[in-house]
């Protein structure tokens, strides 16, 4: 409606038009008011939006944010006017009912896109090229010309000869919008997994069957019931084309939420054995005397945070490549966790005898045990092992994901992963969604 207000406002300097407008309307309602009682049978509002081009403007933006939330018209002929209302645009009739997208979780999102991150669009590219106004920036078209899922944000902003910044502005008018969607570029170390969400209906079986003849919807979301890499969805003996088909098929998903993608972040967790004295201590602070069955109980509690090794994990050997450009990037996208610990924290103990073989600004926020925990894991006599792991120390806080940690640190798939089977005495892997994706689930 601001939009609406400043448009009529401009024109009314213009070309005084809300003037000749509420001329128009008030004339219609004297006219009718001076008819014979018998000959008033018409409505003086179905005269005024014969004669106003005003109140035909505002009947049909009230009928399009009613049917699709989708406002785009001309004010008087000149100014456009375009403005959409995201909870209406972004709901799909397959999804649950009670999936409500408020712009405020929109927002959410867009504030943790990162370069990392691709984009899939929701419609195609001519379509939406067409919808775009005709003064609209050539920038976005030569992003939209470019765009790709299988590439990352930072790649189309060099292939379409655009600022980063630029790109992330452009991506979030299209996310807004219900043009295009959040994704991790595939590749085939991506796990997916049914969404929550998903309603199936007739409609949507006869969508996708028009999409990819002879194939079943039911039958290709089967194969995602539990996480599954998309590498393993696909047969290598099989046809390219029809290797092809499988990636098409599992971009339509993405496109219809119907499928999301789980991401592996890691949790520093040291044994409860190296942690026990310390627990019972601060415990002691708060509870000087615990009753025996109560003790027990927290015993068991304590030892249940406690999970098994990462061997699925280190399955995983990728020839993936992430390397960062000597461009300049926005300081809230390039700097990563492991460049912010604190210089002036950095005491050794005495006790940390292999405190000269590495450097220990990544580990200067743990605790002594906890440091004891990890020079006590057999990966940590060796000097390099142990210096990776004291820089991406920072990361283990359940808060980044494998793919975050490659990109700001630099590193393939393989080093990484067998890095963290090397320490995953003291690590545990979870598998979620990254919150910048996660737009359409609850």
């Amino acid at each position: 409606m601001k939009q609406l207000t400043v448009a009529v406002h401009y024109e009314e300097r213009r070309r005084h038009y809300l003037s000749q407008q509420a001329k128009i309307m008030l004339g219609v309602h004297d006219e009718v008011a001076a008819m014979p009682e018998e000959d008033s049978n018409e409505s003086p509002f179905s005269m005024i939006l014969k004669r106003s081009s005003l109140a035909e403007d505002l009947k049909s933006m009230f009928e399009s944010l009613c049917d699709n939330g989708v406002v785009k018209l001309l004010v008087n002929n000149f100014i456009l006017v375009s403005f959409c209302l995201p909870h209406k645009i972004h709901r799909q009739p397959w999804a649950s009912r009670n999936l409500y997208i408020e712009p405020g979780r929109i927002q959410r999102c867009l504030e943790r896109l990162r370069p990392y991150h691709g984009i899939l669009l929701l419609t195609d590219k001519h379509s939406l090229q067409e919808f775009l106004p005709l003064d609209g920036t050539q920038s976005l078209n030569r992003l939209i010309t470019v765009t790709n899922p299988l590439k990352s944000l930072q790649t189309l902003a060099l292939e379409a000869d655009l600022n980063l910044s630029q790109v992330f502005q452009m991506v979030s008018h299209l996310v807004y919008w219900a043009k295009a969607t959040v994704i991790f570029p595939v590749c085939g170390t991506n796990v997916y997994v049914l969404s929550p969400t998903v309603v199936l209906n007739s409609g949507l079986n006869e969508k996708f069957a028009a999409t990819f003849q002879e194939k079943s919807l039911s039958v290709e979301l089967s194969k995602f019931s539990y996480p599954v890499q998309l590498r393993d969805t696909r047969d290598i003996l099989d046809h390219p084309k029809n290797q092809e088909e499988k990636v098409q098929i599992v971009l339509w998903l993405l496109q219809h939420r119907l499928i999301f993608q789980q991401h592996t972040y890691i949790f520093f967790v040291p044994p409860l054995s190296r942690r026990k004295k310390k627990t019972s201590e601060d415990v002691s602070r708060i509870m000087p005397i615990l009753p025996e069955d109560e003790s027990l109980a927290f015993e068991n509690r304590t030892e249940m945070q406690r999970a098994s090794s990462i061997s699925d994990v280190a399955s995983v050997n990728s020839d993936e490549s992430v390397s960062i450009g000597s461009n300049s990037i926005n300081a809230m996208f390039s700097k990563s966790p492991s460049s912010e610990i604190a210089s002036d924290s950095s005491q050794v103990s005495e006790d940390m005898r292999a405190g000269n073989r590495f450097n220990q600004d990544g580990l200067s926020h743990l605790s002594k045990e906890e440091r004891e925990c990890v020079l006590n894991v057999p990966a940590a006599k060796s000097p390099e092992d142990l210096k990776l792991f004291s820089r991406l120390c920072s990361y283990f806080n359940g808060k980044h994901h494998i793919e975050e940690i490659m990109y700001y640190e630099n590193l393939h798939r393989a080093h990484l992963v067998t890095l963290l089977d090397k320490f995953r005495d003291v690590l545990i892997m979870c598998q979620y969604q990254d919150p910048a994706t996660a737009l359409g689930i609850r």
